[in-house]
């Protein structure tokens, strides 16, 4: 199964890995300065030490929710479709055929 996140920068969809790619969220034993982490991550560590450990220390993400990909799709069709013709019952084919 792969995995798609809309890029807000280049208006795509972009392939997710599954791992941390900013080296400041990862904790690293061998740095001197102390690892802050927010009240939610604590809470996190608290709800289960060891899906925290594989996050902030393995640097591997939680599983994402469902994007909403489909639905803005599905959005930005609806508009394409409504703005060149204007009219419902276009509208309605235009659905019917895509399904």
């Amino acid at each position: 199964m792969v995995s798609l996140n809309y890029n807000k920068k280049t208006g795509g969809l972009v392939k997710v890995n599954g791992l941390r790619s900013q080296a400041w969220s990862l904790y690293n034993k061998k740095s001197d300065k102390p690892f802050k982490i927010s009240r939610s991550k604590f809470s996190n560590f608290l709800d289960c030490e060891r899906c925290f450990y594989l996050d902030r220390v393995k640097g591997l993400k939680e599983p994402d929710t469902p994007g909403w990909a489909l639905n803005s799709t599905v959005d930005d069709l609806l508009k394409k479709n409504l703005i060149t013709t204007g009219n419902q019952k276009n509208l309605i084919q235009f659905l019917r055929s895509k399904i």
